[in-house]
């Protein structure tokens, strides 16, 4: 676009320029020289504003307008693909609550199985050793 809107600003330069130069050529000496210079810088200037406009054309047809037209869709893709990535994410997390919840009640219930069983086992040393086997109802 600067390209676009630098070739045109070039345009009344030249435009100016360009009389000036021919004005030149009908005097003689030096300042006939100075006009031919004029006259030719002016017809460089003119081919390469046409250069210019040619490649600006060509970027603006083939390269900018095609992305143009891309956007919306990358942006659709974009979006959906941030929306699937919330979605699994969510269901991810979820999961894993879940999982640390489960993990958490089973070594709440084995800590307490082994204090249970840590009892029975110590009842069950008394009995054998025969202490206090009166006091200590039998096993069922």
């Amino acid at each position: 676009m600067k390209l676009l809107s630098r070739s045109h600003a070039l345009t009344p330069t030249l435009i100016r320029e360009r009389p000036a130069g021919f004005g030149k050529q009908r005097v003689s000496g030096a300042t006939k020289e100075i006009g031919s210079a004029l006259t030719r810088m002016c017809m460089r200037h003119r081919s390469i504003e046409t250069k210019m406009k040619l490649f600006t054309t060509a970027l603006m047809d083939n390269l900018i307008s095609p992305l143009e037209l891309k956007i919306e869709e990358w942006k659709k893709v974009a979006s959906q693909l941030d929306k699937d990535h919330a979605k699994e994410y969510k269901k991810a997390r979820a999961d894993i609550k879940k999982k640390s919840s489960d993990t958490i009640k089973l070594q709440k219930k084995v800590k307490k199985d082994l204090q249970s069983e840590s009892t029975v086992m110590k009842v069950e040393m008394l009995r054998l050793k025969g202490v206090g086997a009166s006091a200590l109802p039998a096993r069922k």
